[in-house]
């Protein structure tokens, strides 16, 4: 997980979720799970980069002037049930035939 503070209204918590999550023929099965989830929650959205790695995002309104690490710490405890719930829903669509 990391933290990215810059110099707009928002800071990001970004969670490496899988590396290399699109293996062979699985792209539409996680595509269609990430979309579910995406749904399901507005504290944290899901998503594949450019190199196919799976990451989650949560966003928080902050500047690098007023950043405040126990509402980041509190968001960090808002989005762990998504991530639960989620995780298992991933790794059943990246490793299925």
């Amino acid at each position: 997980m990391i933290a990215i503070i810059d110099k707009s209204y928002y800071s990001t918590m970004r969670v490496l979720v899988a590396p290399k999550a699109v293996r062979n023929d699985n792209r539409f099965a996680l595509d269609d799970a990430i979309n579910a989830q995406n749904a399901k929650y507005k504290i944290c959205k899901f998503y594949l980069d450019n190199e196919n790695n799976l990451i989650m995002d949560s966003c928080l309104m902050s500047s690098d002037d007023d950043f405040n690490a126990e509402t980041f710490y509190y968001l960090l405890q808002s989005i762990l049930p998504c991530l639960e719930e989620f995780y298992p829903q991933a790794m059943d669509s990246i490793w299925s035939k």
